[in-house]
């Protein structure tokens, strides 16, 4: 993995399809040789946008603004309209509007075995791979694994990811301080080593941060990797065995030792307050959260805390969560001309060196067939704790995928949460858990 994030490829900056877009609409419209704003509005290509990176979303953080800054860019062009969506509703919606074919023009991720048993079977995407090989300073930056993936006979079914984000865990170190790299211990070890210290973890909504630790305690069980690799192929439906009853074991009794006191009812927020407020000593989380104890944002802290005493690490078992195959957006084969121009031209800005190094900043991660810019490294070096994450990460580093990605996405997003309750109260046993989780996955298969 270090060899993984040194290997750097030179990527030129210029996004040729947006700029002859632009050069083009202008023409079009008579802007440039004078016409009203009025009249160049006119000419305007409009997208609608639906996704769920919007509003209290923590996705929205980065990606509104990346929507503001494209229509500046393009203004009187193009421009984006964004239609919020819930998180866990958004896979189903796109599904819905699949069958009524009125997907939109832009696609985001989505249920990858959706993808591949519906999508690309019924030859619902566009074809990148001639648009990709057109614009080699998009292609340069993306990761080979992910294009790998993205690939099916020869085509490009949606865009590969530029940039990992390996999720491990942050501890405030005026509260703990571990015996030794959390990630050179067992889960056992972990919960003896916190003492009194709590955790921060939820089950409100997609359970997030207990998704979280429940993936890591399954790749440390016998044969967990394997199982979560098969699950990511074909959505597992089937959780009474070993690995996933002594995982789950595992969490119950970190919960009922470690756990906050508000773990049973917690959303994602909560969680996370609970740690910039000093009322819990350690949170699984990914890169974008160290953005969070920067001074800029010490408005969101409270009892004493302190960003610059946190420190990153990974999970016990020296295990990180991360997907690298995987992609981000797709464009339906049903997009006109004009609505797959303005998606291109969007795709081409969101892999410019400008905001690729932007999305680090902000979320965390590393990009390594990007050549970071002088700037993008004095930024980064400021903040210790999106180093250390990274730096965590060894060769002998297991790369986890994380559960939700295998279970069917009403269970992962909706259902989850809602049973790991029990587990927490202690009104479930392990093996009543993992029952009621594939009880859940089978009736979502029938």
């Amino acid at each position: 993995m270090k060899q993984f994030i040194s290997v750097m490829m030179a990527v030129t900056t210029a996004v040729s399809l947006a700029g002859c877009g632009t050069e083009k609409k202008q023409s079009d419209t008579g802007a440039a040789a004078g016409a009203t704003e009025h009249e160049a509005a006119a000419e305007e290509i409009v997208m609608k946008l639906p996704t769920y990176k919007a509003g209290e979303n923590t996705g929205a953080i980065l990606f509104e603004p990346q929507v503001e800054r494209f229509n500046e860019k393009y203004a009187g062009v193009y421009r984006i309209e964004i239609e919020q969506i819930p998180q866990e509703s958004y896979n189903d919606k796109m599904k819905q509007l699949a069958q009524q074919d009125m997907l939109p023009a832009l696609v985001e991720g989505g249920d990858p075995n959706w993808l591949r048993e519906y999508v690309i079977p019924n030859k619902l995407y566009y074809d990148l791979g001639p648009w990709l090989e057109e614009h080699s300073e998009v292609k340069n930056v993306l990761i080979e694994d992910s294009l790998e993936y993205a690939t099916v006979d020869g085509e490009v079914v949606a865009m590969p990811l530029a940039i990992a984000k390996p999720v491990g865990l942050f501890y405030n170190t005026t509260m703990y301080q571990p015996s030794k790299p959390v990630k050179e211990m067992t889960f056992a070890e972990l919960s003896e080593d916190l003492g009194e210290n709590k955790v921060s973890l939820a089950t409100g909504g997609p359970a997030f941060f207990s998704q979280l630790m429940y993936t890591a305690m399954i790749v440390n069980q016998p044969g967990g990797e394997e199982v979560l690799k098969q699950g990511f192929q074909e959505k597992i439906v089937d959780y009474n065995t070993p690995v996933f009853i002594n995982a789950a074991k595992e969490l119950q009794d970190l919960a009922q030792k470690n756990g906050a006191d508000n773990a049973i009812s917690a959303a994602g927020p909560d969680a996370m307050n609970y740690f910039l407020s000093k009322k819990t000593a350690l949170i699984p989380n990914g890169p974008w959260f160290a953005a969070e104890f920067q001074p800029e944002n010490s408005d969101k802290w409270s009892n004493g805390f302190d960003g610059t005493t946190v420190v990153a690490d990974i999970y016990p078992g020296n295990v990180v969560i991360d997907n690298l195959q995987a992609t981000a957006w797709w464009i339906p084969a049903s997009t006109d001309e004009k609505q797959r121009e303005v998606a291109l031209a969007f795709l081409a800005f969101l892999y410019s060196q400008e905001e690729l190094e932007t999305a680090l900043l902000s979320e965390g991660g590393l990009a390594p067939n990007l050549e970071y810019s002088e700037e993008y490294k004095e930024k980064a070096a400021e903040n210790a704790v999106y180093m250390q994450l990274n730096e965590a990460i060894d060769e002998n580093t297991i790369h986890a995928i994380q559960i939700n990605q295998v279970m069917p996405s009403s269970l992962s997003a909706e259902e989850f949460g809602k049973i790991l309750v029990k587990l927490y109260d202690g009104s479930m046993t392990p093996e009543e858990f993992c029952q009621a989780l594939t009880e859940k996955a089978q009736l979502s298969v029938q």
